[in-house]
């Protein structure tokens, strides 16, 4: 009975896990993920399929189809590999698929993954990669160019980037040769020029904001592309080439090493749209929306509370708890949770008192994926994490 109702509730979960569209991210589970995709000439592409394989007893990987706008093939059957805790790169070759097409110029790559439950039905996840149409990530491909994806040290892939003459097909792929330079100015929302960051404070645009997870304890953020800024307030750094727009600049407040940033505030700016391939230049000048940052006035580290907050079990599958605690207590403090898009999917407000546990459920949250939260007072930003629902 106890292994029927746990069968019930896994075919429960998956059945209504969100499926995933083109180019966004599928949610985290184990299926395979484009990795990926590299196209050595016209009709000639290798696919690097990532798989986030995990122990969950109760299901048996079956088969992956590949499917493209013209052709549809299998390319794995059951493997018992996957059927441990790990995660595993497989190639596919053209060559080896000589009735699959992929058009290089405009096609949708997608992989469906089929997974059999014991005493119910087959359970299917979804993975799609759309290139080449109006308003794509990757608008078109040309030869000696492959599309890549990094992958956290959760298995989830993140933005899709651009990587010319210098694919990393069967390893990590990385940012070399798939970068592209922003250069230009940089003005506070009144219009002044900004010639100095403060000491122990560095400026980057949010998508050069890597996560660092480090257990037990904080989330920390880590600037893998600096943003440089000269006496003459020009500014220069690079992003992965891909298609995507300029929103936010962070700043970051600490010493920026392995160990991470202290603290982080996001400042709004005009949005700028770019389309950049490998090797682009975009001049360009920023002009901030908010007031994080403004030339002249007097910049002060935030108040470091004594405050330490354990997140646990994380990533988790149903409800995970924090524990906060202050020797200066937890009045008028408030934690927001925050999907990626930056909005507020849930607030607390904290009890009096130096310390507390906070339920926090995937029923919360409204969905598995990765969330961040913050633990503020008045305002002013404390503490701040990663929370990954599964």
């Amino acid at each position: 009975m106890k292994k029927t109702i746990v069968l019930i509730l896994i075919a429960l979960f998956f059945t209504f896990l969100p499926r995933a569209n083109a180019n966004p991210f599928p949610p985290h589970c184990m299926q395979p993920v484009i990795s990926e995709l590299y196209f050595s000439e016209p009709g000639t592409w290798t696919l690097e399929v990532h798989f986030l394989s995990w122990d969950v007893g109760y299901l048996v990987f079956d088969s992956i189809i590949m499917y493209s706008q013209t052709s549809r093939v299998k390319i794995r059957s059951t493997n018992k590999e996957l059927s441990s805790k790990g995660y595993h790169k497989q190639l596919y070759y053209s060559v080896n698929y000589p009735d699959f097409y992929l058009d290089q110029d405009q096609d949708t790559l997608t992989l469906v993954a089929y997974w059999s439950v014991e005493s119910g039905p087959p359970i299917s996840f979804t993975h799609s990669l759309a290139y080449g149409y109006p308003d794509c990530f990757i608008p078109f491909v040309y030869p000696g160019q492959s599309i890549c994806s990094r992958i956290d040290e959760y298995g989830f892939p993140t933005d899709y980037f651009y990587k010319t003459n210098s694919p990393t097909i069967g390893a990590v792929n990385n940012f070399i040769d798939a970068t592209a330079t922003v250069t230009g100015k940089i003005y506070d929302m009144n219009g002044q020029l900004i010639t100095w960051v403060p000491e122990c404070h560095s400026l980057a645009l949010t998508q050069n904001i890597e996560w660092i997870f480090i257990q037990p304890d904080y989330t920390f953020y880590f600037d893998f592309m600096g943003m440089t800024i000269d006496s003459a307030g020009n500014f220069a750094t690079e992003l992965a080439a891909h298609q995507s727009a300029i929103t936010k600049i962070t700043r970051l407040i600490g010493e920026c090493d392995p160990n991470g940033a202290l603290v982080f505030q996001d400042i709004t700016v005009a949005t700028v749209p770019f389309n950049f391939e490998p090797g682009d230049i975009l001049d360009t000048d920023l002009h901030l929306t908010g007031n994080g940052f403004l030339v002249g006035l007097p910049v002060e580290l935030p108040a470091q509370t004594k405050m330490s907050v354990v997140v646990a079990p994380n990533p988790f599958s149903d409800i995970t708890q924090l524990y906060l605690e202050s020797d200066e207590g937890l009045s008028d403090v408030t934690v927001h949770i925050y999907n990626l898009s930056g909005s507020i999917v849930k607030s607390y407000k904290l009890p009096q008192g130096e310390k507390t546990m906070l339920n926090v459920r995937k029923s919360d949250l409204g969905a598995a994926g990765v969330y961040s939260y913050t633990v503020q007072r008045e305002g002013n930003l404390l503490r701040s994490g990663k929370l990954v629902c599964n």
